[in-house]
């Protein structure tokens, strides 16, 4: 045995516990993940193959396969329930992973397609991997202001040009796309990365988009605001798409698909529908009253409206460059972990409550966690006073919404 490896590793297993421990989770591209979950990421599925999903063909398949299928059938079931959706694909690996196969699957002969950009909130990977396969696209009209689209340019971009794919995927966003706004031909399609929303959706806080438009396929990462693993998710209602995406992505792109991914994924699913109407309500909650506590410590907060900081889990900070880099310095010296930005859509800091939600922080928690925010923002912070405000949030996280069913060995 390489001894001095697993030493390493051992070290840097400790290490990394300890700052989970420590740490102000207030990022809003990661998130708590409970046992309950995390079981099916120990399963025995590790490392099992199926060739296919709905069109496999059962006689070519690896012997033991038809268990992987009941799996992924057992996921379509519980989002036919919670998302309203027929057709249910888990096979890809991530929220990026996810879209670059349907690109490859959907959109190889399209000539143009409609984006959401970096500058309002877009995945900076989207258009590096439109340009990879030498797909034309252009940016969706956007509404800086309203931190939304602008309708009206965008429906007559669509009836003037030969747009085929309107493609959503927003990493910054405090509101969602109003999906009924959008006026599509019936040749026209969205393609929605719901990544950062899936579990605001799920319990019925966002409105839910397959419900709105039949040319739509609702993707995603699941580990956000849906509190579990690393993993792509597809949902459509479209017989078109399903025909064209279900044998491609694998065995075509795929050949392995982590099913131990999957099954933690489906017990995520089980959480959402069990408990994740009050969990999802304590993230908006949390938001908008961790919003208000951090203007009322004289922070800039964006906003709405009037009354809302905002309609999902995020929070936007807007701060000079010089304060945004003060802030993220001192987050990364204290152990806080959020997101730095800059782009047209904000200048400032990012933050997330999905995590804290979940440690059904109160009001005094969530004020000791605006006075941090505003201490950091500080050229010279008190560091002694931090120090102890990390300290008395972190005791707090215990975790609450949670299943204790914890049955597999």
């Amino acid at each position: 045995m390489s001894t001095s490896f697993l030493d390493e590793f051992k070290k840097l297993y400790k290490e990394y516990t300890r700052f989970n421990n420590i740490k102000i989770p207030l990022c809003a591209a990661e998130t708590y993940v409970s046992d309950f979950v995390k079981q099916g990421l120990r399963s025995e599925f590790e490392g099992k193959y199926i060739q296919g999903y709905k069109k496999r063909i059962i006689d070519k398949d690896n012997i033991g396969s038809d268990y992987i299928y009941r799996l992924m059938e057992l996921v379509s079931g519980i989002c036919k329930e919670i998302y309203n959706v027929k057709y249910t694909d888990c096979r890809t690996l991530s929220g990026m992973n996810c879209f670059s196969i349907l690109a490859m699957s959907l959109l190889k002969n399209v000539k143009k397609v409609l984006i959401t950009t970096k500058d309002m909130g877009g995945h900076p990977s989207l258009t590096k991997i439109l340009e990879n396969y030498g797909i034309n696209y252009k940016p969706i009209p956007y509404d800086y202001v309203n931190y939304d689209i602008d309708y009206t340019l965008l429906n007559q971009i669509l009836r003037d040009e030969d747009i085929e794919f309107i493609i959503i995927c927003q990493s910054d966003l405090i509101k969602s796309p109003d999906i009924k706004k959008i006026k599509l031909t019936s040749n026209q399609g969205i393609i929605y990365d719901a990544s950062q929303t899936l579990g605001l959706i799920g319990a019925g806080l966002l409105e839910n988009p397959l419900n709105l438009v039949d040319n739509l396929l609702l993707i995603g990462g699941t580990h956000k605001t849906l509190p579990g693993p690393t993993c792509g998710i597809i949902m459509t209602n479209n017989n078109d798409y399903i025909e064209k995406i279900d044998f491609s992505i694998s065995p075509t792109y795929l050949r392995n698909i982590q099913p131990n991914n999957i099954a933690s994924l489906f017990l995520a699913l089980i959480e959402l529908k069990e408990i994740g109407i009050a969990y999802q309500n304590k993230i908006i909650e949390t938001s908008n009253l961790l919003g208000k506590l951090l203007e009322e410590k004289g922070l800039t907060v964006r906003k709405i409206n009037r009354n809302i900081y905002s309609e999902t889990h995020q929070i936007f900070i807007e701060t000079s460059e010089k304060t945004a880099d003060i802030l993220y310095i001192n987050a990364t010296k204290f152990n806080i972990t959020l997101n730095k930005r800059k782009s047209r859509l904000l200048t400032g800091i990012r933050l997330g409550t999905q995590e804290i939600a979940r440690y059904n922080f109160n009001t005094r928690d969530l004020n000791k966690v605006a006075e941090l925010i505003y201490l950091i923002s500080r050229e010279f912070p008190n560091e002694n006073k931090i120090r102890s405000l990390c300290y008395e949030i972190s005791s707090k996280k215990q975790a609450s919404y949670i299943i204790n069913d914890l049955f597999m060995e």
